[in-house]
């Protein structure tokens, strides 16, 4: 497994399939185990608008991975299905702004400086996808996006 040295992080991205699993988290545990990666060392990303035939199955696989130490975060977040109830009711540790919403025109910057804020208030880290010009990057940073990946 990548990532295994001191401090470092690997995420994977896990789709509604394999939450509707219900040995998933189990068997994400035995691989950490088996690879000595440390669970807060692995990042799980979920795709914001993956459809969930059995929600409750997947929460229960999200809560078994969030008390296994595994971080959890939102991909994609605002090109989705998510409401401000499922957010809060999600055991997630960090949003990803998707590129859709990056401050490219200026009318999306209240949008992204809001879900900042919301996700920050929630105690969350805030992470901006598809940042690739320094004027995205200083846009991102004046309302406090925590990382900027491109």
């Amino acid at each position: 497994m990548a990532g295994t040295g001191p401090g470092a992080e690997t995420a994977i991205n896990v789709s509604a399939l394999d939450l509707a699993d219900p040995g998933f988290a189990g068997l994400l545990a035995a691989q950490l185990a088996k690879h000595g990666v440390p669970p807060s060392g692995l990042i799980v990303e979920i795709t914001e608008s993956a459809e969930m035939a059995d929600p409750e199955l997947a929460m229960g696989q999200l809560q078994e991975l969030c008390e296994l130490g595994v971080q959890l975060s939102i991909d994609g977040y605002g090109t989705g299905y998510s409401s401000m109830a499922q957010l809060k009711r999600l055991p997630v540790h960090e949003l990803k702004i998707d590129e859709v919403l990056r401050p490219r025109p200026a009318e999306h910057d209240t949008i992204v400086r809001s879900t900042i804020k919301l996700g920050h208030n929630m105690g969350l880290k805030i992470v901006a996808e598809g940042v690739e010009t320094e004027a995205i990057l200083e846009r991102l940073d004046q309302p406090g996006c925590d990382i900027a990946q491109g």
